[in-house]
């Protein structure tokens, strides 16, 4: 029995903040798919990870000044691509948010407490 496995949806870069799902998402699809326990698995993770993003990530990966081992490494791109992203957050805002947050009138608490704990991300 064959096993297809499709690649997840592409980050989209005007969300900067999906970002961490994103990476979490390719994670998993690397250990699904035995990207993990390849001899050459930071080349092939490396390649598969950039594939879908097409021509969109070009200047990205250019503006990291890679040379061309890095580009097929995976961590290093990973890496990179963590600092590109990383959003400095402003503690004071964030904690005023999550404090002011209220349970809507007829919210299950199930939905609540998810919206809570996306606050604290």
């Amino acid at each position: 029995m064959a096993l297809h496995i499709l690649l997840p949806s592409c980050f989209d870069f005007s969300k900067p903040k999906t970002w961490e799902g994103c990476i979490a998402r390719f994670e998993h699809f690397c250990s699904i798919a035995g990207l993990r326990n390849t001899k050459d698995a930071t080349t092939n993770k490396s390649d598969t990870f950039l594939y879908p993003f097409s021509w969109k990530v070009n200047d990205v990966v250019r503006s990291f000044s890679l040379t061309v081992s890095e580009v097929g490494n995976y961590t290093v791109i990973k890496e990179k691509f963590n600092a590109c992203f990383n959003i400095c957050r402003n503690v004071i805002y964030e904690r005023v948010k999550f404090n002011s947050r209220v349970q809507l009138s007829g919210q299950p608490i199930d939905d609540f407490l998810i919206s809570l704990y996306s606050l604290t991300s």
